[in-house]
């Protein structure tokens, strides 16, 4: 972990607002990518190309650690769902 950096917390939050942020975040990143490609081809937005590419580069940040946190309580879900299963199914006996 980086000095100063907060540590990640683990937040669950539903499928369907996982999948909605997800959706909203490669949106932003390609309204981010296409608005940087047009601030490059103008030599005048030098400073607002820097702006963007580092919205960029956070948005990419933020996808990644939401990418990250999902694999990994979609993990447990299925380890959850699997024990729940055998235990069902009376496998799991008392002794």
């Amino acid at each position: 972990m980086r000095i100063g950096a907060r540590p990640r917390q683990s937040v669950f939050i539903c499928p369907l607002a996982r999948l909605k942020l997800m959706i909203s975040l490669k949106i932003k990143i390609r309204n981010l990518e296409r608005q940087l490609g047009e601030m490059q081809i103008s030599s005048d937005g030098q400073q607002s190309a820097t702006v963007l590419n580092k919205m960029l580069e956070e948005s990419n940040r933020a996808r990644d650690r939401y990418q990250a946190d999902y694999i990994a309580i979609r993990g447990e879900v299925l380890r959850l769902q699997a024990q729940l299963e055998y235990i069902r199914s009376g496998k799991a006996g008392d002794g």
